[in-house]
């Protein structure tokens, strides 16, 4: 199983005739990759169509578009899941055709963020930052589009709203491990004899 990416995708179209050809790949809520970069037919899915999608797509597999938003006309907003990595050949090749677009990942499983955006890759790594270093060090859309900061943020404080420390936490699992071996060590009750009438 891949680790998924969470992809929030706006594209700009500037001209009627990629309208319909958009409208018509997101109306059809799945393939959408090969709906607008298709997969040529000599590439079947037994013969080297993974390398194919990852060159053309810049991963493996296809995607069902989500969330579908048009603010207007001319403008779509969508999420999609790709596997193991944004869509950035897919950007590209969107792009060539005449699309404006910018994708906003998040791969959580190797705290990986980033942006794609006038054939820019911006990318951003938050292992290991608190929510207050999250603020200061990443950009304001992290946490707009994902969540992310406020996410953290609640991981590190308990329901009271206390900071949990890790060796609050090893100091609890210690004395719990302690009152374990005392009940395991405790002389078992000596049995009472019967009362017999």
């Amino acid at each position: 199983m891949p680790n998924w990416c969470l992809n929030k995708v706006l594209i700009k179209v500037p001209s009627n005739q990629l309208l319909k050809q958009l409208s018509k790949a997101l109306n059809s809520k799945e393939d959408l990759f090969n709906k607008l970069v298709p997969r040529p037919p000599g590439i079947s899915e037994y013969q080297n169509y993974c390398e194919w999608e990852i060159a053309n797509w810049g991963t493996k597999w296809d995607a069902t578009p989500q969330d579908i938003f048009w603010p207007d006309k001319y403008t779509v907003n969508f999420e999609i899941l790709t596997a193991w990595g944004p869509p950035i050949a897919f950007y590209e090749n969107m792009e060539r055709m005449g699309y404006l677009v910018n994708g906003y990942y998040l791969e959580e499983l190797t705290a990986l963020l980033g942006v794609y955006y006038e054939g820019n890759n911006d990318t951003y790594e938050y292992r290991n930052l608190s929510a207050d270093e999250m603020e200061n060090d990443l950009p304001s859309w992290v946490n707009q589009l994902f969540s992310l900061i406020d996410h953290t943020r609640s991981e590190e404080h308990d329901g009271d709203g206390e900071k949990v420390e890790d060796s609050d936490l090893l100091k609890g699992l210690e004395d719990l491990k302690k009152e374990f071996d005392k009940l395991a060590t405790a002389d078992t009750p000596k049995k009472t004899k019967k009362i017999q009438k």
